[in-house]
């Protein structure tokens, strides 16, 4: 079996597959806060625990891939996943075969969930795609009709916008990033609330917009995935359509995992 990890600044996502015909099929998936400052027990304490949530046998985990874009977790998750498999886990990084043509200025710069991302919906729908990833950060990748990464447009997310203006405004507090019943807010709560979620709408519909102007040729429709853990606060208000797949960096990772073995 293969735990796949997606090692994100609030949240790690875990998978779990098993081998099968044409890859490997996702068997279990869950999610737990970032820390970091969790020592490599007690990531494996709750590795340990979900796969006796899911009924899992510790035993059978004999592989792992990892995408991580917190620096100051990578020595602490490789040990956790060597705990498991006995060997050194897969990074996902410069180096690794991924079935992409990266068409971007610096390889090193483009985050590995991205990458996996794009990986896994190439796999899944025709391009050119957009994949929106609405995380701490709301990263829009684009890949063009020859299934090639062209690159990515990262915005501050939801939280994060949130966070950001409740400490730089004094008399504006934290509200729930609940999308409003009405645009304009009559309290301060929905108001801050419709400037952070609906303006966040706006924006990918917007970036969504600008996109289909540029990227897609004569003939060519340009496809749209979503994911992220904050994925349900916005995608389904969004004017354009989008396919919900919120397991969609794990497929990734796991098909990379598969290219490279």
């Amino acid at each position: 079996m293969l735990m796949a990890l997606d090692v994100g600044n609030s949240g790690i996502c875990v998978g779990f597959f098993e081998r099968c015909d044409n890859g490997f099929a996702l068997t279990a998936r869950s999610r737990f806060s970032t820390e970091t400052r969790r020592t490599p027990d007690e990531h494996i304490l709750i590795l340990r625990e979900l796969m006796q949530l899911y009924g899992i046998d510790p035993r059978s985990v004999t592989e792992c891939a990892v995408s991580c874009v917190v620096p100051e977790l990578v020595h602490t998750v490789s040990l956790a996943g060597e705990y498991f498999t006995g060997c050194a886990p897969l990074w996902i990084g410069p180096g690794i075969h991924t079935g992409l043509n990266i068409r971007i200025d610096n390889h090193v710069q483009i985050g590995s969930d991205i990458v996996a991302d794009t990986v896994a919906a190439v796999a899944m729908t025709k391009a050119p795609v957009a994949i929106v990833d609405v995380g701490t950060v709301t990263a829009i990748a684009v890949a063009d009709g020859a299934s090639s990464l062209i690159g990515a447009i990262l915005c501050p997310g939801l939280r994060t916008s949130m966070e950001s203006m409740a400490r730089s405004a004094a008399l504006i507090n934290s509200a729930d990033l609940a999308r409003p019943s009405s645009l304009i807010g009559r309290n301060t709560a929905d108001s801050v609330n419709s400037g952070v979620v609906n303006g966040h709408i706006l924006m990918i519909d917007g970036f969504i917009r600008e996109i289909r102007q540029t990227i897609p040729k004569d003939g060519e429709k340009l496809s749209l995935i979503a994911t992220g853990g904050l994925a349900d606060r916005v995608i389904p208000f969004c004017r354009n359509q989008f396919t919900l797949v919120p397991e969609l960096t794990l497929l990734g990772i796991a098909e990379i995992y598969r290219r490279n073995t």
